[in-house]
C-alpha cells in the first residue's frame, strides 16, 4: 500500500492518530479481538499478584491490558482515542483507564511493569528519547518495560488506509531502542521478532530498568 512522507512540524499527528482510532475504533478492536499476543509469555511469569502494571496505548483493552488485568492487583491502561476507551470500559472494567497523550498526562507511578504494543510508533519519532526517560521514571526498580518496535528505522509517513481511515507512524529500528535503552539504564532481556495476527512479524524487546543513571 502506497505511503506518504511526511514532515510538518505544523501538524498536530496525535490528532491526527486520535481521529484515525476513533473512526476505526470498532472494526479495529473486531479484528484483534481473538488476537494472542505470544511477547505476553516473557512477562506474565515475572509478575506477581500485588503487582501493578501500566499499558500504553491499550485500545480497547484486548488482549493486552485483560491479561494484565488477570495477573496484577491494578493496572492502569492510557490510549489518545475516547471510542477505543469506550471498547476498553466494557471489555475490562476492572482496569483504570486513562485517556491523552502519555508523554502529557499525568500519571501515579510506580509500576512493576509497562507495556507499549503498536503504540510507540505513532509518536514523532524524536521525542521516542523522552516517551522512554518516561517509561523509566513510571517503573520501579527492577520493573520491567515489554514493548513492540520495527525492523528498520522509518521517517514519519502516513497511510491511507488503515483500517479505512488515514494513520500516521514514525518509529526507529530496534537496534536503536535497545541501544537508547542500555544508554538509560536498562538491560534488554530479550529482543527477536514475534508471530502476531495473520503471519504478521513484529520486533518486540523486554527491558529491565536496573539503573536510576
Amino acid at each position: 500500500m502506497p505511503v506518504t512522507p511526511v514532515d510538518d512540524r505544523q501538524t498536530d499527528y496525535l490528532a491526527l492518530v486520535r481521529q484515525g482510532y476513533d473512526n476505526c475504533a470498532a472494526d479495529y478492536c473486531a479484528a484483534r479481538s481473538g488476537d494472542r499476543e505470544p511477547a505476553l509469555d516473557w512477562l506474565l511469569p515475572l509478575l506477581a499478584p500485588e503487582d501493578r502494571a501500566l499499558d500504553i496505548g491499550c485500545g480497547g483493552g484486548v488482549p493486552v491490558t485483560r491479561a494484565l488485568c488477570q495477573r496484577c492487583r491494578e493496572v492502569v491502561g492510557v490510549d489518545l482515542s475516547p471510542a477505543q476507551l469506550a471498547i476498553a470500559r466494557r471489555q475490562v472494567p476492572e482496569a483504570r483507564l486513562l485517556c491523552g497523550d502519555f508523554l502529557e498526562l499525568a500519571i501515579e507511578g510506580p509500576f512493576a511493569a509497562i507495556t507499549c504494543f503498536y503504540t510507540l510508533f505513532h509518536t514523532r519519532r524524536d521525542l521516542h528519547p523522552a516517551f522512554l526517560r518516561k517509561v523509566k521514571e513510571l517503573l520501579a526498580p527492577g520493573g520491567y518495560f515489554l514493548f513492540s518496535a520495527a525492523r528498520e528505522d522509518e521517517p514519519s509517513y502516513t497511510e491511507p488506509d488503515f483500517f479505512g481511515t488515514t494513520m500516521y507512524w514514525s518509529n526507529f529500528a530496534a537496534a536503536t531502542y535497545r541501544e537508547l535503552l542500555e544508554e538509560m539504564g536498562f538491560s534488554v532481556l530479550r529482543s527477536e521478532e514475534v508471530l502476531w495476527g495473520a503471519g504478521e512479524r513484529h520486533p518486540f524487546l523486554l527491558a529491565r530498568k536496573d539503573s536510576d543513571r
